[in-house]
């Protein structure tokens, strides 16, 4: 009888020890041993950093569909060069091809109130976008929240198309 408590008892703290190894969350397999290597291994050549998202090359481009209430449709254009963002041009258009970022009296109306002009905060975006080469780490820029709003979804519509 004693012998049989002895037995269960071990057969208890065998099935234990089974059952906490098998919830652990690293298996305990040991390493397989290297190889003897026979002659010194040649250095590994770097492999090419993967492109940032996947990009491929080329030109990406993303407008508006229409002109906003004061006549003004923007556009974004990213270069894709070695799988990185190289360049970003951002702005706005007009019917009369006019961009929103030379024109004087859209600045002039603008910089007293947002403290910014179009053509900075413009500049701004387009070189946060090519030092952080992601679209959704770029901020908005203080002054220019609307303008910044519509960089960032067209950005993203013309990274789409460069995947």
């Amino acid at each position: 009888m004693k012998n049989l408590k002895v037995l269960a008892l071990v057969m208890v703290l065998v099935f234990a020890v089974g059952a906490l190894a098998a919830c652990s969350s690293t298996p305990a397999a040991a390493p397989a041993p290297a190889p003897a290597p026979t002659e010194p291994a040649p250095a590994p050549t770097p492999e090419p950093a993967p492109a940032a998202d996947g990009l491929k090359d080329g030109v990406y481009k993303a407008e508006q569909d229409k002109f906003d209430d004061y006549g003004w449709k923007g556009f974004v254009e990213v270069e894709v060069k070695e799988g990185k963002i190289a360049t970003v041009k951002f702005d706005y258009i007009n019917k009369d091809n006019a961009l929103k970022s030379q024109d004087a009296g859209y600045k002039a109306a603008m910089e007293p109130v947002s403290k910014i002009s179009p053509e900075k905060a413009f500049a701004d975006l387009q070189a946060a976008l090519v030092e952080k080469q992601d679209v959704a780490a770029v901020t908005a820029v203080a002054g220019a929240t609307m303008s910044s709003n519509d960089f960032l979804a067209l950005a993203k519509i013309a990274l789409e198309q460069a995947k």
